[in-house]
């Protein structure tokens, strides 16, 4: 089964297995993260980002899904950290 087809699933364990497994792309981590997001599943968003940030450090949508999903404030100041350092001019991060 590839990722595609594990999004048809009811089990989020699959999901994420799937979205971690070779070929990685940044762009199926966010796509998944958003998806358990919109199905009001903030712990399996976090849980995606957070290995989306794993596999690529420079990763801007990663670190911002971190930054607005986690409620502890060590977690949300690393991300705030990362936006800033990949986004000097944003205010919102300053």
């Amino acid at each position: 089964m590839n990722w595609r087809n594990s999004l048809r699933h009811e089990r989020p364990e699959v999901i994420i297995e799937k979205a971690s497994s070779w070929p990685r792309t940044n762009s199926r981590f966010s796509q998944t993260t958003a998806i358990f997001l919109r199905s009001n599943m903030p712990n399996e968003a976090l849980s995606v980002a957070s290995r989306n940030s794993e596999f690529d450090q420079n990763n801007y949508s990663a670190w911002y899904y971190i930054y607005n999903i986690s409620g502890e404030n060590t977690v949300r100041q690393n991300a705030k950290e990362n936006l800033r350092r990949l986004d000097p001019r944003n205010a919102a991060y300053k």
